[in-house]
């Protein structure tokens, strides 16, 4: 039940990404494009001193004791001009190397290393951004798993379940 309580806390956050895409782009063509890069963390130890260490570069999303595991879901904030994948993940990885002894150790120890790059599928055209092989040697020297989200627009944005417009 914690679990499942977990998985839909993020999906709900990823919800809301979205419905907010959807209603700025409603009735709009609109192209795919890079929408952020969440770090997904999972370990027996608390996060604690990571969150402060990055706290003025971080959004934290979910942060929260499941079982016996804590999981750290966050991403960095980042101006728009500087808003691409590998960008994002080598200040991610710089962050790291000036890291405390402690933290450093955390993500080490963790179970689950994740980083979600996040995409909005747009109506029309196509988007690649290319992740250039040492980014892809950072990640996998450190033990990450690299996942792609697709988010689409849904045809229905800004109605109801009914199909009424919402208000």
């Amino acid at each position: 039940m914690v679990i499942a309580t977990a998985r839909r806390n993020r999906l709900r956050v990823n919800q809301i990404k979205v419905e907010a895409i959807q209603v700025i782009f409603k009735g709009r063509h609109m192209k795919p494009h890079f929408i952020n890069v969440d770090f997904e963390l999972s370990s027996l130890k608390d996060f604690s001193s990571l969150i402060n260490e990055l706290a003025e570069k971080i959004e934290v999303l979910f942060n929260e004791k499941v079982e016996n595991h804590h999981h750290l879901n966050f991403e960095y904030s980042i101006s728009d001009s500087d808003a691409e994948p590998h960008k994002i993940i080598n200040i991610f990885f710089d962050d790291l190397e000036r890291l405390s002894n402690d933290s450093k150790k955390i993500i080490e120890e963790c179970n689950k290393k994740v980083i979600d790059i996040g995409y909005n599928s747009g109506t029309e055209g196509w988007q690649y951004n290319m992740l250039p092989s040492i980014v892809l040697k950072k990640i996998s020297d450190n033990g990450f798993q690299l996942n792609i989200s697709i988010y689409g627009i849904e045809p229905h944005a800004g109605k109801s379940d009914s199909g009424c417009e919402k208000d």
